[in-house]
């Protein structure tokens, strides 16, 4: 256990051992009695004709009414995406208007939901 003397912390550096338990005649026992020789890797074919398939029931068996509506990015969090600031300030800004501080139970659709928003805007 050491101790950073500035930050007033304590801190662990652990490493993970190995080790085979048991007696040496089990261990004897348990030894691979060939050495192991992997299989030769077989040349592979070329396709030369794809079949099309028939599409599954399981994908038409929900009918839908009518289309979702586009969920459009909201005019501030587009301009902001869109201008010519630095990526430090830009993302500054989303911190600090746009996504919540603390992520939990409530917050993480908001959150999501923006970051969705920011993605596909980079995307475009």
């Amino acid at each position: 256990m050491f101790r950073d003397t500035q930050l007033g912390q304590q801190f662990i550096i652990t490493r993970t051992i190995k080790a085979v338990v048991g007696d040496k005649a089990l261990h004897e026992q348990l030894k691979p009695k060939k050495p192991y020789i992997p299989r030769a890797r077989s040349a592979r074919k070329e396709i030369k004709e794809v079949v099309e398939g028939v599409q599954p029931p399981a994908l038409k068996v929900i009918p839908y009414v009518a289309a979702l509506p586009k969920a459009g990015i909201p005019v501030p969090l587009r301009k902001l995406l869109e201008g010519s600031e630095s990526i430090g300030r830009i993302s500054k800004q989303l911190k600090s208007a746009f996504l919540p501080a603390t992520l939990n139970g409530k917050t993480y659709g908001r959150f999501f939901k923006h970051l969705l928003w920011i993605e596909e805007s980079k995307m475009e």
